[in-house]
């Protein structure tokens, strides 16, 4: 019940296979290269990242926390169903909260090395790091631990390709005109 970055990574690619698009990740061994033209499926970067989660609102969060967000003042100590909180107000659920989030970039590479960023804050993270600017940083190896969570239904806002189906990972894509999150 982990998922590393390299998972992610690789399970869009998987997608974007699936799907009958181009793979936006050329992987060999730790060495990874982000097609950035590619009509497949991808990590978001961390700008868009938070720019999806502020979803044109100004401040660290768009909502009041206990309204949006899972966190361990008010999950109980345990992941929750997601869309069971207010959505951002374009109409995306559990941007702040419930679990991290993976995103392409690289936290300072100079400091850290091949350190990746997640965003979102989580059912155990205290209110201070539930927001949309709070980043946090990790070995792209790293399996982070996450309890058993129920499967959700994900599908397209677009009109043009219609997709529904059951995902059991934590990670957002991005792909032109779909904004998919995986949880």
């Amino acid at each position: 019940m982990n998922i590393s970055w390299y998972d992610a990574i690789s399970f869009c690619n998987l997608l974007s296979q699936k799907a009958g698009l181009g793979e936006s990740y050329s992987i060999n061994g730790e060495n990874i290269v982000c097609d950035w033209e590619s009509n497949g499926f991808r990590l978001p970067t961390e700008a868009e990242w938070q720019y999806a989660c502020k979803a044109g609102t100004v401040g660290y969060r768009y909502g009041e926390l206990n309204n949006i967000a899972w966190y361990n003042g008010n999950s109980r100590g345990k992941i929750h169903e997601i869309g069971t909180k207010e959505p951002n107000p374009w109409g995306l659920h559990d941007m702040l909260r419930n679990v991290w989030e993976w995103c392409w970039d690289i936290y300072d590479e100079q400091v850290y090395g091949t350190y990746r960023i997640f965003r979102g804050g989580s059912w155990a993270e205290d209110a201070r790091g539930c927001g949309a600017t709070c980043r946090r940083r990790s070995h792209p190896t790293i399996l982070h631990r996450r309890p058993r969570i129920p499967s959700c239904t994900v599908f397209s806002t677009s009109a043009n390709k219609p997709n529904s189906f059951k995902a059991h990972c934590f990670i957002l894509v991005v792909h032109p005109y779909i904004f998919f999150r995986f949880f």
